[in-house]
């Protein structure tokens, strides 16, 4: 998942209520990519004395946010709604892919939520921080700002790029074939191919 998919994808599998609710098991769940996703809700509303160093403006912009997404932004409301509050010892591994620029405080995200997994870390969780010379200067002449920068630098279509070749090794890792056999994790063209023989047990995200 990537932005609010991150997001998402980190909650579901840290916060166990969710697929407890529809019958699977954690274990399910072998391995999370995460890009450029909020880790740590209250973080990001708190003011004046602002954990990452976030403006007044910044901070307003996602109390509006998040009481259009959550209907609030108390801590009773969006704590529920941080992965980082439901960090345990039984969460499968992470892959966290973040820039070293992106949306005011993503960049502080995710390397306080790496430090999190580490605190109790899985021997399969990975992480990758591009910097300026990891970016094609195709998309740094792109100059969007905000937040799709960094969309365009995570996916490019360059073949080879970092976080292509991360994800791939990755997956080969979580899912090696003699664990999942028929699975495999390739690129061709530019795009990250996953195939394997699905059945019932089998849950894609």
């Amino acid at each position: 998942g990537q932005s609010a998919g991150a997001h998402l994808v980190s909650l579901l599998t840290t916060d166990s209520s969710y697929l407890d609710a529809v019958g699977v098991p954690r274990s399910a769940i072998r391995g999370v990519i995460s890009m450029s996703g909020a880790y740590d809700l209250m973080d990001l509303v708190t003011y004046p004395i602002n954990p990452l160093a976030l403006e007044e403006a910044v901070v307003l912009g996602y109390k509006g946010l998040f009481s259009m997404v959550f209907g609030g932004y108390d801590a009773a409301v969006i704590d529920p709604a941080s992965p980082s509050t439901h960090l345990g010892a039984d969460r499968p591994p992470f892959h966290v892919i973040h820039a070293w620029e992106d949306m005011p405080g993503f960049p502080q995200e995710a390397e306080d939520f790496w430090n999190r997994l580490a605190a109790a870390p899985h021997p399969l969780d990975s992480r990758l921080k591009l910097i300026e010379s990891d970016i094609p200067q195709e998309v740094l002449s792109l100059d969007y700002g905000g937040h799709s920068e960094e969309i365009y630098a995570i996916n490019t279509r360059d073949p080879w790029c970092l976080s292509v070749r991360t994800v791939v090794d990755f997956v080969n890792r979580v899912l090696p074939p003699s664990a999942t056999p028929g699975l495999t994790a390739a690129l061709d063209a530019g795009q990250l191919l996953l195939s394997w023989p699905l059945g019932p047990d089998h849950l894609f995200l």
